[in-house]
């Protein structure tokens, strides 16, 4: 991927076929996928999550990107839910 993402911004590649794995009452359906790259953290904080984790997140967070002709979602950790243990 020809792109270097900031401070705590990730971006991610969605699961298509996994929408919707994870319900939490009171919330609308949770979104899945795959950390492509991750900004280096903010304010000297080391992030969390990394390049390769399958992480989870709200249905509305984050913000749909098209690089090199494919379709990711950048967002900020803080709206990250959650890593799956795979």
């Amino acid at each position: 991927m020809n792109f270097k993402a900031i401070q705590d911004v990730l971006i991610i590649k969605r699961d298509i076929e996994k929408q919707g794995i994870i319900i939490i009452p009171g919330t609308k359906k949770l979104l899945s996928g795959v950390v492509m790259t991750a900004g280096p953290g903010k304010d000297g904080k080391v992030p969390e999550i990394k390049v390769g984790d399958r992480v989870t997140w709200g249905e509305y967070a984050g913000q749909a990107l098209t690089i090199e002709g494919e379709e990711y979602v950048a967002m900020r950790e803080p709206d990250i839910m959650g890593i799956f243990n795979e």
